[in-house]
């Protein structure tokens, strides 16, 4: 891949030869540290509680670094939307829907978070990079006509708003279209792999697609919101860019 690059001109290289020897040093790292977990994590919360809130920072880190511009505190409004999403939606999963004993299991709330958040990390960094890069270039003459002419910054930003939910759910929405379909998904796969009951792998597969998406969704608006009122002085309807710089 990296030589179809080299030779395309495309200027990928660096970034393929990087995350193939991340995923390999990540997973073995994985590997060898969830075991342990998974051991006194099911007498003691708090070991889980730590690993899901190292993973929600690297997800913020993640997220926020894909965007073009930046403002302060960026990683940290990236990270209380994770954590919002997060924890609604698995306080609903893990206590009501699995009924997990006891509720923070590790062997349920690990993997099932870290794939709420592998999805979660894509869709925020679009729509982190969509809005802001609408708001502080793309249509910032547009933005500032319409709050000359005594329009709320509510009223000025609805495009951009609406085209970063619309261009950040998309990549979910056009998987869960072929899910079944076309695609066998991960979990399913390995649950069928490793033996399991084919309709009970299934319905697993069911409360994970829901579960993503509420979380995708979830995380995506409370980033754009906060994006919004970063932008703009809410009070005095004024656009604020220099709150912004670009990377």
């Amino acid at each position: 891949m990296a030589g179809i690059s080299f030779y395309w001109g495309l200027g990928l290289e660096s970034s393929l030869i990087t995350g193939t020897i991340r995923v390999g040093i990540q997973l073995s790292i994985l590997g060898a540290i969830l075991q342990p977990i998974f051991t006194y994590g099911a007498k003691h919360w708090w070991i889980v509680l730590i690993y899901v809130l190292f993973m929600i920072t690297l997800a913020s880190f993640e997220a926020s670094a894909r965007s073009r511009y930046v403002f302060d505190g960026m990683i940290p409004c990236v990270f209380a939307s994770f954590v919002i999403s997060i924890a609604t939606t698995s306080a609903f999963a893990f206590g009501i829907l699995l009924e997990v004993s006891p509720f923070w299991n590790p062997q349920y709330v690990i993997p099932i978070i870290g794939m709420l958040l592998g999805n979660g990390i894509n869709g925020v960094a679009l729509a982190l990079n969509t809005f802001l890069n609408a708001v502080v270039s793309d249509a910032t003459a547009e933005i500032e006509l319409c709050l000359a002419y005594g329009g709320t910054f509510r009223e000025a930003s609805a495009l951009m708003t609406q085209q970063a939910v619309r261009v950040s759910a998309m990549p979910m929405l056009n998987s869960m279209a072929v899910m079944g379909l076309i695609s066998i998904p991960g979990m399913m796969t390995g649950q069928i792999l490793g033996g399991s009951n084919v309709v009970e792998a299934a319905r697993y597969q069911m409360l994970i697609c829901y579960l993503i998406g509420a979380t995708a969704f979830g995380t995506i608006l409370a980033a754009i919101v906060v994006c919004l009122y970063v932008a703009f002085d809410s009070q005095n309807h004024r656009l604020r860019l220099e709150r912004f710089s670009k990377r």
